[in-house]
């Protein structure tokens, strides 16, 4: 499996800009020849923009999520959104996948295949706290789903997540072969 890994510039709040981006980096990955391409945490918003998260946050069928499943189709690639501010409210009220509340807000992955189907849903189930409003915003998964994608079992975890190994472990037994992890590092972390 060839697998790109989109770094994008992502502007705080410029969704739309940011979101044409990461269109732009699937296509160019899939011209490439990647059968898989993955996006970063929160890429159409940006990690810190705090405060635009509820103005961001759109169901498992909105737009963002919606937009990159036609893309993944259209140039016959997998997509891993890399993460977006999910409104659990709106993807409760659809009945069609599991979250762990019944409103709120979520950091969210999708895995949608080469036909654009949706395969997995992850949510952040560690919540960054020290001086990230993470914590107090948003609202933590409790699933590790797996999939089968390009002769991978593949499982999805967020960022802060890779701070607790016991997850990986689970993941492990559970036979994941591909584990995905996007993130969004501040430069000053960037040795980590």
């Amino acid at each position: 499996m060839n697998l790109a890994l989109a770094q994008l510039a992502v502007e705080p709040a410029a969704i739309e800009d940011n979101v044409e981006r990461a269109v732009a980096a699937v296509e160019s990955a899939a011209e490439r020849g990647a059968d898989l391409v993955a996006l970063p945490e929160l890429f159409n918003v940006g990690y810190f923009a705090f405060d635009v998260y509820q103005r961001a946050a759109e169901g498992l069928d909105g737009e963002t999520l919606t937009r990159l499943a036609d893309v993944a189709a259209a140039n016959d690639v997998a997509v891993l959104a890399g993460t977006v501010v999910e409104d659990l409210g709106e993807t409760a009220a659809t009945g069609t996948v599991p979250t762990p509340a019944d409103e709120g807000l979520a950091n969210t992955a999708v895995l949608f295949d080469a036909d654009g189907e949706r395969q997995l849903v992850y949510r952040k189930h560690h919540l960054f706290g020290y001086a990230s409003a993470e914590a107090e915003l948003l609202t933590p998964g409790e699933r590790t789903p797996t999939t089968e994608l390009g002769g991978f079992t593949v499982a999805v975890t967020t960022c802060y997540d890779l701070r607790f190994p016991e997850l990986y472990r689970e993941l492990q037994e559970r036979g994941a072969t591909l584990t995905l992890v996007p993130s969004a590092w501040p430069y000053p972390r960037v040795e980590h």
